[in-house]
């Protein structure tokens, strides 16, 4: 269920129609800007996300993740009037704002709501690294 689209050329994760007030994570436009990047000739275009974070800290809690948008990649509001909540730490590497205006004239309210800087990790969490090596540093 991808709530974002990404328009590599022009730099811009463009939210899809937010029907009314929304909500959505940076770790969930960070998985849906993988998977978008896998696709063909998408490689090509300048990486949106630099991540740090999920270092263990102690057996249950980890450094939460922080998101770098890089070379100029920005967030995108529906072109509708709403407001949408971006759940998470994000940064613009080159000292820009965020997010980019509409095309139209729509009033949009973008409310950044930062995380913990330490996340407590459930049992699953800890012991899934070690069960499926894949998922580890995903």
């Amino acid at each position: 269920m991808a709530v974002v689209t990404f328009d590599g050329a022009n730099r811009r994760i463009i939210e899809i129609s937010a029907s009314g007030d929304n909500s959505i994570t940076w770790v969930d436009i960070y998985q849906d800007w993988k998977a978008w990047a896998k696709l063909t000739n998408n490689l090509g275009n300048d990486p949106a996300f630099r991540v740090v974070g999920g270092d263990p800290t102690t057996g249950v809690e980890s450094l939460g993740s922080t998101f770098f948008l890089e070379a100029g990649w920005k967030f995108r509001p529906s072109e509708e009037n709403h407001r949408v909540e971006i759940v998470g730490n994000i940064v613009s590497v080159v000292g820009e704002r965020v997010t980019a205006d509409t095309l139209g004239a729509y009033t949009v309210e973008v409310a950044l709501k930062f995380t913990n800087l330490i996340d407590r990790l459930t049992e699953l969490e800890r012991i899934r690294p070690a069960i499926y090596p894949l998922y580890a540093g995903l």
